[in-house]
This record gives C-alpha cells, structure tokens and sequence, in this order.
C-alpha cells in the first residue's frame, strides 16, 4: 500500500551536515545527522488541547495514535496525534495562507522518529552493517530493503551508502549504479529499496530480505503471501525482520510462533537496558516524557493491543493462541478440537452480507465443563446468509446437537428463520422483550437473538469476566487480534478504526447468554452463579459437569462426515 511519505518529492534549496546537534526523540537526545532547506511549502498551524501547538508544511507528516502517517492538512478536530505526553487531541486546524521555506532534519532515532514542538514526526543501524558487509563480501548477491514506508526504507539505504563511503578504499567495490532507491557493485551486488505493497519485489530474486519496522505494515497477510514466493524460491534466501510491536498482528503471530519453534525464525529481542548507556534514571526521565503503555511498547517490546481496550493490555498480552488441527472449505473453518460425543457445544452465529467486507461468523465453544474452550471458528465474508444456515446446519450432525444463538436484528434473522423454520432446528435459543429487557425463552414466533445496547453492555461485561478469570479459553489467533482492537468508543464496544470485531460479537452475545438463568436451566447447571463464583474466587475450582442435549432424532440418510463435507 502506498503511504503518504512515498508521495512526496521535496525539492531542496541546501543541505548541511551536522556532527554536534543533537534532537530529542522517543529514545532520548540523538545526533542530527543534516538540515535540508526546501522551496516554500504552504504553512499551516494545529493547536493541541494539552496546550501543544505545531507550524509546518501543508504535507508535514505526524502520526497517529495507531502510529501511521497523516499530513498537517488533513487533520481534523478531535483526532489523537502521538507527543510527548503521549497523544495529545486536535482543537483546531489553521492554514495561515502563506508559504515558507521549510527545513527537513534528518536523525539517526532507533525509531526513526522525533519531536517537532512536542509533537512525534518521523525521520536501523546494526542491520545496515549487516547488510553492507553482505555486498561486499559476496557475489551476485541481491539483496530488497523494505519498510512500512517507502522514507524509511529508503533512509536504510542511506546509512548503508554512508557506511560505505567511510570504508577504506581497498574494501570498496566499484560503483555501477548509486541513487535514492538503489545501488549496484561492480561485484555484481544490488540493494534495492521499497515501501511494503504487494507488488515490491513480486516475480524477483533476492538473496536477502530485510522487512523493516513490519508491524506497522497495513494488509501485512496480503503483502507476506505475495512475497513469500521469493522467500521460498532460493534453498539459501534469509530473511530478516525488525520492528516494535504495534498490536496483535502478523508480526506478533510470526514472534510467537518463532518462540514456541513453530517457524525457522529465530527470535532476537533487544530491551533497553541492552543500551550500553540507559539506566534507571534513563528510564524515569523518559517516562516523564511518554506514557508508561508506550514505554512498554517502544522499550520493553510488549504487545499491546490498541489503547482502551476492552480486555487488559496485561490479559491480551498473556493469551496464547494454537496452531488448528484441521483447516477445511478453503481454510474459512478452524478446528481446534475433535467433536466429543456426550460434550455439549453451542454454536453463536453473526451474520454479514457475504459481499467482501464484514465477515460471518460461527464461533463453536465447548461449554461442557469450566473452563469454556473455543474449538471452532467459521469465518468467511463471501458467503450468503442462506450458504451459511445450510453449514451451520452441517455442522451441527457433527457437534452433537449443539445450542446455537443467532444475533437476528437485521440480515441475520435469515439464518435464524431458516435454522428454525426450514430445517426445524430445535436447539435455537430466540429471546423476547418483556419490560424493556431481553429474556431468552424457549418458543417465539421470531428466532434469534435481539441485540440491544443493554445485551451488548451485559454482554461486554460478561465476555471480559470469562476471559480475565480464565473461565474462556481462546484457541484462535484471528479471535485475539480482534480482541486486542476491540475498543471503547463513547458509551460502548466497537472495532478499531480499520479492525474487524465479527469474531468478538459471537463472544459478546455468548457472554450475554451465559448471564442468563434461562441457558443454566437448558444445561441443567447455574452457568450465571459459576461465573459469578469464578470472578470472585482466586484460583480456579474443579471442573463442573454440565449435562448434554439430545432431541432423540437421528437422520442417518443425511449423515456426512466433516472433512468430506469441507475439504
């Protein structure tokens, strides 16, 4: 995906380089390696409510609370930018109707960043070492620099020419080929710099590939199955990649996976104290600067989810997710566990349009014994409502009759209707209104499940109970990364700017459910009462039996077996 600063030509009047100015950044005081004087820009003004204010160009870029690119220009009132004190919220836009000349400096931060006025602005040294050492000292090597910006790749390319320009001239290859996105040895070496789309290196062969600050790359599953390719056509490739967390992403599952010997990655982290000159007092006069959750992120190289989330940072970081047993219908079903005859499973079903955008989904959970255990997920956002009541259907011959729950406020009454009345399902839970609260009863004429702000309240608050006491255990990685965006917003629940939350609804409307007396009486247990002594106690209790349920009827004709059905 293109980014803003791979838009920008800027055009320079003079250049100087420095050696005894220093600028402050996330990781304190660093060097200024030069100042670049530009052609007049249009000048605009941001004012910040915590009393920060920041002049520059009309495409001077800062970032985001979620750490990506926006111009000064197109900034609106309200919108959380990154500073000193951590973020500091828009109050008011100004284009003062004027140009100036501007100055761009160029610092050598371990993030790449530093501050303009209190403001964070954007500008990775031992893997350009690395990297220089690879072309000189091979041949025919080829080797892609890319990172979540076209800039910052092409700033690792700059600290590799200028390493090289600092060799002694026995060491030096010839030159071929030196610009801002590349250089070639007479070695017949290259280095190539890009921003992290689909397209970078597509149909190239590299030796080594180098993807810098990779968490913060947008659609990074497109990017890395486009890319994989090249990665897995030479018996010799590396790989090498570097970031600060940003979230429960790719980046965290590659990491995770790496650390538990699931990938060939080996995992390197580098804290703070491994900087030869941070100490304590290091730490507490930046923590005077930034907010301790960043400080956790940038320097302790925790994964966080975004800020506000409903699950504790401390809680998110701690769950771990499994690889599937089985993966069928083109992947869109996860299998975490083989069905258990005589183990009571419910089905909670959210429903989209199947146009592409929002996903379906069937979250299986096994709720025969405490804790909870997700086993399965369905998750797909090309199929129709009426495909996805026949696979919820299927699926049911396999899990053994299981509870199911349909949120049915709009496209979703299609799968309830259908469940109950085409292919009389008897296991579908429906709810009514009486007084103003949603009750779930056994027999309504309209199936499903009503979401109302009070089920999702009840429920938000439920679903945060069985995780953070343990009483839910989640298997799958998809269902993580939605909880770790799954943010408060005004008086209630959402998805992230840019996030999904198909997979955490299933869970909401489960966490309702599980507050109800009705479904305690259907499992024969008091599923309200043992969540309750759950959060209460400090240490978890013996499982609990729960029953099972059986309407008696088996239809062997139209028996299939799960992995002919989905494969």
């Amino acid at each position: 995906m293109l980014k803003l600063s791979d838009t920008i030509e800027r055009k320079y009047l003079d250049s100087i380089e420095l050696d005894e100015w220093e600028i402050e950044t996330t990781s304190g005081w660093e060097d200024i390696a030069s100042v670049s004087k530009t052609v007049p820009y249009s000048l605009w003004r941001v004012d910040f409510k915590d009393g920060l204010f920041l002049q520059g160009a009309d495409n001077h870029i800062v970032m985001d609370y979620r750490g990506d690119e926006v111009f000064l220009k197109d900034l609106k009132i309200g919108d959380r930018i990154k500073s000193k004190n951590g973020t500091s919220e828009v109050s008011s836009i100004q284009d003062l109707q004027k140009e100036e000349e501007m100055y761009d400096v160029e610092v050598d931060s371990e993030d790449h960043t530093f501050y303009s006025n209190g403001i964070l602005s954007h500008n990775s040294i031992s893997v350009a070492a690395y990297l220089l050492h690879q072309v000189i000292f091979n041949e025919e090597f080829r080797i892609a620099v890319l990172s979540n910006k076209g800039s910052s790749s092409k700033s690792i390319l700059s600290k590799i020419k200028r390493m090289f320009e600092e060799l002694p001239i026995f060491l030096k290859p010839g030159v071929i080929e030196w610009n801002k996105e590349s250089f070639e040895l007479s070695n017949g070496n290259l280095i190539q710099s890009a921003s992290t789309n689909s397209s970078s290196v597509r149909g190239e062969s590299v030796n080594l590939l180098y993807l810098d600050e990779f968490a913060h790359v947008q659609n990074a599953e497109e990017f890395f199955a486009s890319t994989y390719p090249v990665i897995s056509s030479g018996k010799t490739t590396k790989v090498i990649i570097t970031s600060t967390p940003f979230g429960m992403n790719l980046f965290y599952k590659l990491w995770s996976d790496a650390e538990r010997g699931r990938n060939k990655f080996v995992p390197l982290k580098f804290n703070w104290w491994d900087h030869p000159e941070r100490d304590e007092a290091w730490k507490e006069e930046t923590l005077k600067n930034i907010s301790e959750e960043q400080f956790n992120q940038e320097f302790l190289c925790l994964f966080q989810g975004s800020g506000g989330t409903l699950i504790s940072g401390t809680k998110l970081a701690a769950l771990t997710f499994e690889d599937p047993i089985s993966m069928l219908n083109d992947n869109n079903l996860r299998l975490y566990k083989e069905p258990i005859e005589g183990h009571v499973y419910l089905f909670s079903i959210d429903v989209a349009e199947g146009v592409g955008l929002d996903y379906s989904v069937i979250n299986i959970i096994d709720i025969s014994s405490s804790p909870f255990e997700q086993v399965g997920v369905y998750r797909n956002n090309h199929v129709s409502p009426y495909i996805l009541s026949e696979i919820a259907y299927k699926l049911t011959k396999f899990f053994y009759d299981p509870v199911i729950i349909v949120e049915s406020n709009s496209i979703g009454m299609i799968v309830a209707e259908s469940l109950y009345y085409d292919y009389e399902y008897s296991n579908l839970i429906s709810s009514q209104n009486k007084k103003g609260n949603e009750e779930l009863v056994a027999y309504t004429q309209v199936p499903g499940i009503k979401q109302t702000k009070r089920t999702k309240s009840i429920g938000c608050s439920s679903l945060k109970t069985l995780i953070e006491t343990d009483a839910l255990k989640i298997n799958d990685f998809n269902t993580i990364q939605e909880l770790s965006t799954f943010v408060r917003k005004r008086q209630s629940y959402e998805a992230d700017e840019g996030a999904n939350d198909d997979i955490v609804m299933t869970l909401v409307l489960f966490g309702w459910v599980v507050d109800q007396e009705y479904l305690s009486n259907y499992t024969g247990n008091d599923l309200k009462a043992d969540l309750k002594a759950k959060y209460l106690r400090s240490q978890e209790n013996d499982h609990l039996a729960f029953g099972f349920i059986s309407d008696g009827i088996s239809n062997q004709e139209e028996s299939v077996d799960l992995f002919t059905f989905f494969r």
